[in-house]
């Protein structure tokens, strides 16, 4: 029983602060209008609630009418899950106008998603899992690449996504071997899922500051060039 509550406590906490930066996000955005800082709120937010679905949480907050149903409402949270994070890789590395034949691509695996997400709704569920499956393995594979290619071409906004991706590899490496029964002394990695995510989201944060503060360095010094500029005008005219 101590240990169950311990295990909640840890999922209350990531949970949490999955919440707590998707409302960071969610005013940033309020104040920037930059889509960026919505697309963050969104992944966030759906993150926080298929995670709390999965493990049964959320339950305990839905009335008996829509716990029916809660099957059909995780497999719709994934979607979104896996869509929010497809958008994220094609406006973070802007793929449509650095990599095109990628940003189809995502994008077409973003409309196969959302049909898996109507044969949830038809009553097809395991259709819909087995969907969700084949989209997000070969889209994993391509945003990882896509992100070396545009990092490559000297987008600062890669090298976090790099780093953001890189983690839940290797977690996923660990999960694996775990699982397989090779390392069995590894401990349980339940919440590599929910972590990963609150990291990709904490980097991606982060990356937004970054980029704010370069717009803010490149504008001082646009300004400063100005003033210099009018100076220099003004002194030719005196």
């Amino acid at each position: 029983r101590a240990s169950d509550v311990q295990e909640e406590i840890w999922w209350g906490i990531v949970l949490g602060m999955l919440i707590v930066m998707s409302g960071y996000n969610l005013l940033v955005f309020f104040v920037l209008r930059d889509g960026k800082q919505l697309l963050l709120t969104l992944f966030g937010l759906t993150v926080a609630f298929s995670s709390a679905l999965a493990r049964g949480y959320a339950s305990r907050w839905l009335s008996p009418a829509v716990a029916l149903h809660t099957q059909a409402i995780a497999d719709l949270a994934i979607a979104a899950v896996i869509g929010a994070f497809l958008l994220l890789a094609i406006s973070f590395l802007e793929l449509r106008a650095r990599l095109r034949p990628v940003y189809w691509f995502l994008t077409g695996a973003i409309g196969v998603v959302s049909l898996g997400a109507v044969a949830t709704l038809a009553g097809y569920p395991q259709v819909a899992f087995t969907v969700f499956l084949v989209v997000l393995l070969p889209a994993l594979a391509v945003v990882f690449a896509a992100t070396i290619l545009v990092l490559r071409q000297g987008l600062r906004m890669a090298v976090f996504f790099l780093i953001a991706q890189t983690i839940p590899i290797v977690f996923g490496i660990l999960q694996s071997v775990s699982l397989l029964g090779l390392a069995p002394w590894l401990p349980s990695l339940g919440l590599a899922v929910p972590v990963n995510n609150l990291l990709l989201l904490l980097l991606m944060s982060l990356a937004l500051a970054d980029l704010a503060n370069v717009l803010g360095k490149e504008a001082s010094r646009a300004n400063a060039a100005l003033a210099a500029s009018k100076q220099q005008l003004a002194d030719y005219l005196d």
